[in-house]
């Protein structure tokens, strides 16, 4: 195992420069570039450190989905960076650098590195090894578990404190959470082998500020892609789960698509599944046709499909700019229903975008009952930065979309 992938406490060596890496809050695809950084500091001669006072460099990664991952991120921040010695230097990475470069710069002293721009470190640390010339990291969850530490107990807490006055966690959700985790085995489910396909993002939803984070569609080669695979077949892994801004749009910007990499891959004989992750509509259905063939072709290959609905109102979806209607999705689900009948569907649902009446919060609510998703993850909306939607009439009430989220919950418990 090279050393940046171990997951022990390392102690700085005198006259090398050590880095503290520390992880807020994020997803999949933040956790792969953050342990991405652990190969990448040690083969640039870096000492990685699990304490931010003993370290000459301290890279935090933060989320700013939403305006409360965002409050969370920067709580942790804050106590993060209290005892810092002098002349420690702080990087924020993650997409909130993308999102509030201003606030990090100006209130927290951050450089800020965006995804987008995550190759901007080799100009920080002045590599020898350029972070483009580093591979994709399969395998991550114990380097993030050591970033997840860095932050301590306390600070988690009161993190947690945050999100539980946004949407009060009640106890019959958190008697779901614990049954979920319990099915799921709990801590101990089977590895997950990991094949980032694509950076950056072709999606233009009007409430969405990540795509500014993460810049354009930058697609792997099929190939790599491939030989990644095969990698990880040799090596035993059975989970494999496609990581990308959305999933459904690999290969627009190099000729190809999602179908024709599913049947590259799903050319492999042996036992394993494939789980894909943000799916939008949109992009599945402008390839419906091919997608659903190849799961016909290979059912016993797929497992998770996430699916992002957002909503069942057409006219929030078209205020959304997500480019389907309700019905075309419904009958896409149906479609993958009977191509791959043993496929696990999820979805997120995004309430109280604005504008959202009553009557568009019961369409959501039918469309789901129609849909019958295995999973319904679900968000409040709040304004981000540079948004369209942040400047749409209509905002609706934090009282209401709490009381809307709770009746939604009510009705799923699967939520």
């Amino acid at each position: 195992m090279h050393p940046a992938e171990s997951h022990g406490t390392a102690a700085s060596t005198p006259g090398t420069p050590s880095v503290c890496i520390a992880f807020a809050y994020g997803c999949p695809r933040a956790q792969s570039d953050l342990a991405l950084l652990y190969r990448y500091f040690e083969r640039n001669g870096w000492t990685c450190v699990d304490r931010a006072p003993e370290a000459d460099l301290v890279v935090v990664s933060m989320c700013g989905v939403t305006e409360e991952v965002q409050h969370q991120s920067l709580q942790l921040l804050s106590d993060l960076r209290r005892p810092l010695r002098s002349g420690t230097r702080l990087v924020a990475v993650g997409c909130l650098p993308g999102i509030q470069p201003d606030q990090l710069r100006r209130d927290y002293g951050c450089l800020t590195v965006p995804p987008r721009d995550l190759t901007a470190l080799d100009g920080i640390i002045g590599a020898r090894v350029p972070l483009r010339d580093v591979p994709d990291l399969n395998a991550f969850d114990p380097l993030v578990r050591r970033a997840y530490a860095v932050f301590g107990r306390i600070s988690r807490f009161r993190s947690w404190l945050l999100r539980a006055r946004a949407v009060p966690v009640t106890p019959l959700r958190l008697l779901v959470k614990v049954g979920r985790l319990i099915a799921k085995g709990g801590l101990r489910r089977e590895p997950v082998f990991f094949l980032r396909i694509a950076r950056g993002c072709l999606g233009e939803c009007s409430y969405c500020a990540v795509r500014f984070a993460a810049g354009t569609l930058i697609s792997k080669p099929v190939d790599e892609i491939v030989s990644e695979f095969r990698g990880g077949l040799a090596s035993g892994a059975r989970h494999f789960k496609l990581l990308a801004g959305y999933v459904a749009c690999y290969g627009q910007d190099i000729g190809t698509n999602l179908p024709a990499l599913l049947r590259r891959i799903l050319q492999h004989q042996g036992q394993y599944v494939l789980h894909l992750a943000d799916l939008h509509p949109a992009w599945l259905l402008a390839f419906k046709h091919d997608f659903l063939e190849v799961l016909a072709a290979y059912p016993q290959h797929f497992g998770e499909l996430l699916i992002p609905a957002q909503s069942g109102s057409d006219r929030i979806l078209q205020a959304m700019g997500r480019g389907h209607t309700a019905e075309d999705l419904l009958d896409l689900v149906g479609g993958i229903r009977r191509a791959a009948p043993g496929a696990v569907l999820h979805t997120h649902v995004l309430i109280g975008f604005p504008g959202e009446t009553q009557e568009d919060f019961e369409a959501t609510l039918d469309f789901l009952e129609c849909a019958r998703f295995d999973r319904i993850v679900v968000y409040p909306y709040s304004d981000r930065p540079g948004t369209p939607a942040s400047n749409l009439p209509g905002h609706v009430a934090p009282r209401v979309i709490r009381d809307r989220i709770r009746r939604l919950r009510k009705r799923f418990p699967r939520t």
